[in-house]
């Protein structure tokens, strides 16, 4: 209870938070914004750095904000494409740092290490999937983040052909008949052909009754109808009007 007391009071309670937080202060400033790489890969990536003394280092490769320190052992490459580091780099004793193209540093970057620059490598010469549809032709290179293009030409591997149309056919009629058709028109001038045959001679206008005129000296009665050009006759009968006078002897 004594050594308690003696903790609690105030000139020691107060050297005891001193030592405390001069000792918390490394441990709070280590963990937020440094970035330690754990194992060899791209500064860009996540996996490079992974658990640094049990915490995971969360926001490096995509927060280019944060300090990022090269471990001892590892080896770490930067091409510059994610934009610029706006935090510190460090390189430590026993790591390297491979600098491939242009980056910039806007921040301090301090080499204790192996730090190497290279030119940035020729990307290899674009090609084109084959496709039985399109060929894509005529490429002309490849585009870069500062507003260069690539233009290739597409075209169609061959004139898509149109489905083929149904058989054509006419509807029933009672008074024609269309047989023999060809085919289909086309836009190529292609014309289709095809018969026409009445269905059977169309009948004629039914001729009007027959009438006789008037004599004097016969009658005509019991007309049958008309002649047809078949051959059909009609048929009357003929009487004389009144018997002949007999010649005076």
């Amino acid at each position: 209870m004594g050594i308690l007391k003696k903790i609690l009071s105030p000139r020691y309670l107060f050297a005891f938070l001193v030592i405390a937080g001069v000792t918390m202060v490394p441990v709070l400033q280590s963990t937020p914004d440094q970035c330690v790489s754990t194992t060899d890969g791209d500064l860009s990536e996540q996996s490079t750095f992974g658990q640094y003394q049990g915490i995971t280092q969360s926001g490096c490769g995509s927060n280019l904000a944060l300090d990022y320190i090269i471990g001892e052992g590892t080896s770490v490459s930067w091409s510059g494409f994610e934009g610029d580091i706006t935090g510190s780099v460090l390189v430590k004793s026993g790591a390297t740092l491979e600098v491939t193209g242009s980056a910039n540093f806007e921040n301090s970057l301090t080499n204790k290490g192996s730090l190497a620059v290279n030119p940035q490598s020729a990307p290899s010469a674009p090609s084109a999937p084959s496709s039985d549809f399109y060929n894509i032709t005529n490429i002309s290179g490849h585009t870069a983040e500062v507003g260069t293009t690539a233009t290739f030409n597409v075209t169609l591997d061959e004139s898509p052909t149109p489905p083929a149309p149904a058989a054509p056919s006419v509807s029933e009629s009672d008074l024609f008949n269309v047989t023999n058709i060809s085919g289909h028109t086309a836009e190529d001038g292609s014309a289709a052909t095809f018969k026409v045959a009445l269905d059977r001679s169309p009948a004629g206008p039914a001729p009007a009754a027959p009438d006789v005129s008037g004599s004097d000296f016969y009658n005509i009665t019991n007309i049958s109808g008309n002649t047809v050009e078949d051959g059909s006759a009609a048929t009357f009968k003929v009487a004389l009007d009144e018997s002949p006078a007999l010649p005076a002897p």
